[in-house]
């Protein structure tokens, strides 16, 4: 089976409203789905619109929507696209069915939000974004430890904590932890022990990062990095 991408895991989630979760999703369902169709259909699809595309090409959007909804739940449906195969699903044969796959994938969402579930880690794009980001935090631990070797002393977790968000606040560069910061400060308010004030000057960014991915997903670390290792 194809590994697909996650839409969720690489949508800037902070401050978005309902007409910008739409229109993402809707790009990005367009993009993977175009991506394994035939040139034929594509052009077909570029001249007549997305109603002329077959129906073994609407099967196979219908597949991505299920197992982007996953992950996505019900916002997948804020895209016109979705609701028009959910309209399309009324009427067909195996709508039914269909319908009944897409409850359970937000079921499985909401049990995993929940904490009653694993999420799945097969997104290719995990191995980079953990390369990515593991390069970032080595850049945020080095500007922390000059910082830590100017002021001597042993600083507080609060002022180690606001110099971690301080240097990431003030970097463009850290792309990936600007991305996800709102996500990183609940981490380390809620796992202290991950950036101790005595420990910060010592911390290898790429256990901090697999302590904040285990803290995210609940999955243990050495199974996520085994995973993220086998991953394509």
């Amino acid at each position: 089976m194809k590994q697909r991408r996650l839409i969720i895991s690489h949508i800037p989630q902070k401050n978005m409203t309902g007409k910008q979760w739409a229109l993402v999703i809707e790009n990005e369902l367009l993009g993977m789905w175009l991506s394994e169709l035939s040139d034929a259909e594509r052009e077909r699809i570029r001249q007549g619109g997305i109603a002329q595309a077959s129906p073994l090409a609407f099967e196979k959007l219908d597949r991505i929507i299920l197992e982007q909804a996953e992950t996505l739940t019900w916002r997948i449906g804020l895209s016109e696209l979705v609701q028009s195969r959910f309209s399309e699903w009324d009427l067909a044969a195996d709508g039914p069915d269909k319908h009944r796959r897409y409850g359970l994938a937000c079921a499985r969402a909401a049990r995993i939000l929940q904490r009653e579930e694993l999420p799945p880690i097969n997104d290719p794009a995990q191995k980079v974004m953990k390369r990515e980001t593991v390069t970032e935090l080595r850049l945020v631990l080095k500007r922390m430890r000059a910082t830590f070797a100017v002021n001597r002393g042993t600083p507080s977790r609060s002022d180690v904590n606001a110099l971690f968000f301080r240097i990431v606040a003030e970097s463009p560069e850290l792309i990936r932890l600007r991305g996800n910061v709102e996500r990183w400060r609940k981490f380390l308010e809620e796992t202290p022990s991950a950036l101790l004030p005595g420990k910060a000057r010592r911390t290898m960014p790429a256990g901090l990062y697999d302590t904040f991915l285990s803290w995210s997903t609940g999955w243990e670390q050495d199974s996520l990095r085994e995973t993220i290792s086998r991953l394509p």
